[in-house]
């Protein structure tokens, strides 16, 4: 084998390494949504933000009963937004004229971080209904991003969280919350800090973040180019994910239930003129292991929506490898779609 074809190997490798073990870390959300897609999070009639992505940023003061709207960059992408454009969250809270609506959405959010997030909106918040796109794609992911978790670990409420949930965070992060103290400094924090303060003198280690991010962007689309990878490529189900997202959703459902809150669950909107990205037996079984939990909990309604948005509605994004210039977006659809959706979701919400 010639050394040409070792360094491709070792270059592919570390590329594969990089992106498994950074991809969880990495503050690259605009590249996923791509340059056609815009993030925007909705306000209330008075100009009050009620769409949140950092638990750290939730300010909300209401003590009514709230519809919490959970979501994956499909909630707060618009594409081809134009400047008047808002999401559906925005056009529901429009309808219902009653300030009651909150909402937190993630890129690529997992069932796990949402029975978490679930939680502490459900602790914080008088919720009455829980309003739950899930999609095929996200139960593909099964990591808690360590912004979440360093939020539990800091707040106050994690003591009133089950035993189970922190032992689960405890097991994947290596935290003990029995024997930590977020109030005490230990010699590790403390040394760090002084490290950076010195560190961030230099503007290359100050620039750290950005740079990082440009590296994972290329590398992830080199492994693409190389494997053929695109948004067309068929995703197939993860087992081992896909059970510990179905747990999660479960455990979700039952905390609900012991609250006498509702919950929505719907398939939510996929592109259709073009072959979705899925084995289409995996995902029909997929919306039949979602619907079947109408037998266990009967503070579900389940809806199929995955076909209510035509293809003209939909958009591109940046190419993912290195040949082409755009691909299909399977994800995300500009306002005439969220208006779309928001128009079946009053129907299913109370």
């Amino acid at each position: 084998m010639s050394s040409k074809i070792y360094r491709i190997i070792i270059i592919l490798t570390i590329s594969i390494i990089i992106i498994n073990f950074s991809s969880s870390n990495i503050n690259a959300d605009e590249f996923a949504l791509g340059e056609e897609t815009t993030s925007y999070y909705a306000q209330n009639k008075l100009g009050h933000k009620i769409h949140f992505s950092n638990l750290n940023d939730v300010n909300f003061d209401s003590s009514k009963e709230l519809i919490l709207i959970l979501g994956n960059s499909q909630t707060h992408g618009i594409n081809q937004k134009k400047i008047t454009d808002v999401n559906y969250v925005e056009i529901l809270d429009s309808h219902f004229n009653s300030n009651n609506i909150i909402s937190f959405s993630l890129p690529n959010g997992n069932l796990k971080e949402f029975y978490l997030i679930s939680l502490y909106f459900i602790e914080k918040f008088n919720i009455s209904q829980i309003v739950l796109p899930v999609f095929f794609d996200d139960f593909r992911e099964n990591n808690i991003r360590p912004e979440i978790i360093n939020f539990f670990k800091k707040n106050e409420n994690i003591d009133n969280f089950p035993k189970s949930i922190k032992q689960e965070i405890g097991q994947e992060f290596g935290i003990d919350f029995e024997s930590e103290n977020s109030s005490n400094k230990s010699t590790q924090d403390f040394s760090e800090k002084k490290l950076n303060n010195f560190f961030n003198k230099f503007s290359i280690w100050k620039n750290r973040e950005s740079i990082r991010v440009e590296l994972f962007i290329f590398l992830y689309k080199l492994r693409n180019t190389v494997f053929f990878i695109s948004p067309s490529s068929i995703r197939y189900k993860i087992k081992e994910s896909y059970n510990q997202n179905l747990n999660s959703l479960y455990n979700l459902l039952d905390n609900s239930r012991k609250n006498n809150i509702q919950v929505l669950t719907y398939i939510p909107p996929i592109r259709k003129d073009v072959k979705i990205p899925y084995d289409l037996t995996e995902y029909n079984d997929f919306k039949k292991d979602i619907k079947l939990l109408k037998n266990d909990f009967s503070n579900l309604k389940y809806a199929d929506l995955d076909s209510i948005v035509k293809g003209e509605f939909w958009g591109y994004k940046n190419s993912t490898n290195l040949l082409k210039s755009t691909e299909y977006d399977f994800m995300h659809f500009n306002y005439y779609a969220h208006k779309i959706l928001a128009d079946n979701l009053k129907t299913l919400i109370k």
